[in-house]
């Protein structure tokens, strides 16, 4: 198995932790476990996966915050966590994945703003952020919150003109 590339389990009632033991098949390219009842924290371990392109666990019961470690990812082209119990705030270390092409943590509970280091995901085309805890700037907010709700406006606005972004505060109408 250590030649492995693609996994692929979609929908099929897997329950328990996320398996360790994928983060020793060095060789995958796509990992695809969505639409399961996969529980626990997600795996740092998957960051040792460094020629990994595709990461889906979305769909499922995972736990816990975004692992900083996946800024070792660099090969990563699409990551999908979305539809999770995931919380905490999203990690500033992810302006690393310059390769990233799609981004979705829809249907969490994470918190706070978009980080400025993400200015430099150029590559990005689709991101979905909707229906998370996403906080709206307001005039008791610091400095350093003004940078991060711009670091928002500028991912939104002006990454790329095809660049697909989905937001929403809680509170806000839905963008038309």
């Amino acid at each position: 198995m250590s030649s492995l590339t693609r996994i692929n389990l979609d929908g099929n009632c897997l329950s328990d932790r996320l398996p360790v033991q994928l983060a020793r098949m060095t060789a995958l390219l796509s990992i695809r476990l969505s639409g399961n009842k996969l529980t626990g924290p997600i795996r740092e371990h998957y960051s040792m996966l460094t020629n990994l392109r595709f990461l889906d666990l979305s769909g499922n019961l995972l736990e816990g915050t975004l692992p900083h470690q996946y800024s070792n990812l660099s090969s990563l082209l699409h990551l999908r966590l979305g539809a999770n119990k995931i919380t905490g705030p999203l990690p500033r270390a992810w302006g690393s994945l310059t390769q990233l092409r799609s981004l979705d943590l829809e249907g969490n509970s994470l918190t706070g703003g978009v980080p400025m280091e993400w200015r430099t995901l150029q590559r990005l085309r689709r991101v979905r952020l909707l229906d998370n805890q996403l906080c709206e700037e307001s005039e008791e907010q610091t400095e350093r919150d003004k940078a991060l709700r711009k670091a928002q406006e500028w991912l939104e606005e002006k990454l790329h003109p095809k660049c697909l972004v989905e937001c929403r505060y809680p509170d806000a109408p839905p963008k038309k």
